[in-house]
């Protein structure tokens, strides 16, 4: 996640950062994850997923959420 704000930082949008919570890069231990059938990784075991990604832009009083993998499911948007 680093590399990616990093190579976009000053010109960020919640695209970008839509994109970015469903890379999987580095695979099973990417930033998008699933359940994968090969061993246990040590920062996570083969059944581990993300269950949700969350953006938050206060300013403009809004949270985008993706409930389950964000690959897979669209991102829906909150305002408050």
């Amino acid at each position: 996640m680093t590399r990616l704000i990093a190579a976009r930082y000053g010109s960020l949008t919640v695209d970008d950062l839509k994109s970015f919570l469903s890379d999987h890069e580095n695979y099973p231990t990417g930033i998008c994850r699933h359940p994968h059938n090969g061993p246990d990784h040590t920062m996570l075991d083969k059944t581990s997923r993300t269950v949700a990604a969350l953006i938050a832009e206060p300013a403009r009083g809004r949270l985008h959420v993706s409930c389950g993998n964000p690959c897979e499911n669209p991102f829906v948007e909150y305002a408050f």
